[in-house]
């Protein structure tokens, strides 16, 4: 989280918004967050998330932006979490800090569920990634007739994210992976779109970004929505399925069965010309470079017990390997672009 956006967090503050949703402190219970707060609460007799970030992170534009998003989603039968009216009405609340920002808070509906590694007998399989294909392609179906209803609330380009800038978060020596992070960034965006390759995304689409309920997976966390490609959506779910504490065989192996199936419920719900799938060494190393700059931001390198162990194994050699322009994992693409073209991806039971 932005240190400015923790040091204008008053206990004021806080208390002000409260009193906007109606709640006192001992109704709430801190939850981690990485760039919002975030409280579980008990609100209108439901058991709810309640998220509050500064205008550093997202301008209340911004989120209401998100809001109609995911509202749009929740109507068209996508599983997404509900969202809560404010005891006013309406679905935001935003509470000035003081210097010129705002601290805005949305109430989102609790997902009784659980991630799939906190289940013992994980379900961490193909059957689950063919689900997560699916759910993925349904938002992609409905992200080309959307459109937003209040004015200014669009969401960012991808190109216009302003929550991580490379260049000043990674040291003198690292500035080689900024050079090739706006390399990335100038190719791609060259790239001709349309509505049926680019749109909203959900922008962080991973293993703890859905929680599993008896009705199938539910995915949420749409911060991160933003007007990308669709297949970047789908790079940055396959980038997050790659197991990096295995061996690169390994790696490759896990990457290729996850993304086959994948695509076979995607290809369910959405169609997605493959040629875009030429791409996907370019837009899975341009997230391989913001999550390297992302850790950088959050730990101290140097103290590996700082770390969790997904980053440790991430960032183990992950320098030589952005020095030397290893793929992040090395599939033939132009052959899985011709699968795809020629529908030879057949669900397995």
């Amino acid at each position: 989280m932005n240190k400015k956006s923790k040091e204008l967090f008053t206990e004021s503050i806080k208390q002000a918004i409260l009193h906007h949703v109606g709640l006192f402190e001992s109704q709430c219970e801190p939850l981690e967050g990485y760039e919002s707060f975030i409280y579980k609460i008990q609100y209108q007799g439901e058991l709810c998330a309640l998220r509050i970030s500064h205008s550093l992170h997202r301008s209340p534009a911004q989120v209401r932006g998100e809001i109609e998003w995911i509202s749009h989603l929740a109507a068209n039968q996508i599983a997404v979490p509900s969202i809560k009216a404010m005891p006013n009405g309406d679905l935001l609340c935003s509470v000035a800090d003081g210097n010129g920002g705002v601290f805005t808070a949305v109430c989102f509906t609790w997902l009784n569920g659980k991630h799939s590694w906190e289940i013992k007998d994980s379900p961490w399989t193909p059957p689950l990634f063919e689900q997560l294909g699916a759910l993925n392609g349904k938002m992609h179906r409905q992200a080309k007739a959307f459109s937003f209803v209040s004015p200014g609330s669009e969401r960012p380009q991808w190109y216009d994210e302003k929550e991580l800038q490379i260049e000043d978060v990674l040291s003198d020596t690292d500035q080689f992976v900024a050079s090739k992070y706006n390399h990335l960034n100038h190719q791609i965006r060259q790239v001709h779109q349309s509505r049926d390759d680019y749109g909203l995304i959900h922008g962080d689409f991973h293993r703890g970004s859905f929680l599993l309920t008896p009705k199938g997976p539910v995915v949420f966390d749409f911060d991160q929505c933003k007007f990308h490609l669709f297949v970047a959506d789908i790079a940055i779910a396959l980038f997050h399925a790659i197991p990096f504490d295995r061996t690169d065989a390994m790696q490759q192996s896990a990457a290729e069965l996850f993304l086959k199936r994948f695509m076979i419920g995607y290809q369910q719900e959405n169609q997605l010309d493959p040629k875009w799938f030429n791409w996907m060494p370019a837009l899975l190393k341009q997230h391989e470079i913001k999550v390297y700059a992302a850790l950088h931001k959050r730990f101290d390198i140097t103290d590996l017990d700082e770390m969790d162990r997904w980053s440790q194994n991430f960032l183990f050699h992950r320098r030589e390997r952005l020095l030397n322009d290893v793929p992040v994992v090395n599939l033939d693409w132009h052959s899985f672009a011709a699968e795809l073209r020629n529908e030879s991806f057949v669900a397995v039971s």
